[in-house]
């Protein structure tokens, strides 16, 4: 649904949105200089994500891309494109970030994992396959209480049951290429269910 200014407020099934980055940008812009169609601005948590050919990506090679952005959604969902494009390189939607030691990520590589990290890493959930590199998939994660569901291209893929930081409201992703600009994230979306 496009307002009078043509900017997107709403998903397909009409539910505001809290948060779209587009990332439609000059190649090499820093993601922290640039502006969403709606929501907060990012910030850079580590390495130098970095925006290329309308992607968010790491800008330099062997470094990761790690990006946060701040809602007032803990439960809700977090969407983006997101494409790996060899094996050892990976995309991540990280969800319900409390700080550098407690959040939520979705892997995407040549499968797709489920991880809480603690100070460590725990997998909840897995959906063992074999997926093709240098192809976008869109991940989407439905947020409510303790429960997570992760789909992959609208198939729900993994499912989990776990309380853990269940409040955070700030979201983002991390990319990790051994080339730059090879793999990224496009189109991250947190709306309400």
């Amino acid at each position: 649904m496009f307002p009078p200014g043509g900017v997107m407020t709403q998903v397909a099934n009409y539910q505001p949105l809290e948060h779209l980055s587009t990332f439609t940008a000059a190649d090499s812009t820093l993601l922290t200089s640039y502006t969403p169609e709606i929501g907060n601005t990012w910030s850079a948590l580590s390495g130098v994500p970095r925006i290329y050919s309308n992607h968010a990506a790491a800008g330099s090679a062997g470094q990761p891309a790690n990006a946060r952005v701040v809602t007032s959604l803990s439960d809700g969902v977090v969407e983006a494109d997101v494409r790996a494009i060899a094996s050892g390189q990976y995309c991540d939607v990280v969800f319900r970030y409390s700080s550098a030691s407690q959040y939520w990520f979705v892997r995407l590589s040549n499968d797709v994992r489920l991880w809480t990290y603690n100070s460590g890493l725990t997998q909840r959930g897995i959906w063992s396959t074999t997926l093709a590199y240098d192809v976008t998939h869109n991940i989407r994660v439905v947020l409510s209480g303790a429960n997570t569901d992760v789909y992959v291209d609208d198939v729900l893929r993994i499912q989990s049951t776990y309380g853990y930081v269940t409040t955070a409201t700030t979201h983002g992703f991390y990319v990790y290429t051994f080339t730059a600009n090879t793999s990224w994230v496009d189109n991250f979306k947190v709306y309400t269910p």
